[in-house]
């Protein structure tokens, strides 16, 4: 059971390091075009009560000298809204 209590660990690291890497850039953009770094907010089911994933996105967000990642709280449904959003703009 060892190796896949590693196994699922690593992947979530990966997974959420992977998140927090995608967010980096998205605010570097950010920063370059505007001058200024945004704030970044990580929502979703996956991130409610997962304190473990919360450590490792501000640990990360800490070793890339980036500002404090900010976590919504029942804010599940908020990708669902965004993406509907997102389709009524492309039907214009």
């Amino acid at each position: 059971n060892t190796a896949k209590e590693d196994l699922a660990a690593a992947l979530m690291m990966m997974v959420v390091q992977e998140s927090v890497v995608l967010a980096r850039a998205f605010s570097l953009n950010v920063e370059a075009e505007f001058g200024r770094a945004p704030p970044v907010f990580f929502v979703g089911g996956f991130l409610a009560g997962n304190l473990t994933a919360q450590q490792i996105i501000s640990r990360t967000f800490r070793r890339f000298k980036l500002r404090p990642a900010l976590f919504l709280r029942h804010a599940d449904f908020l990708g669902s809204v965004g993406a509907f959003g997102h389709s009524l703009e492309q039907d214009l």
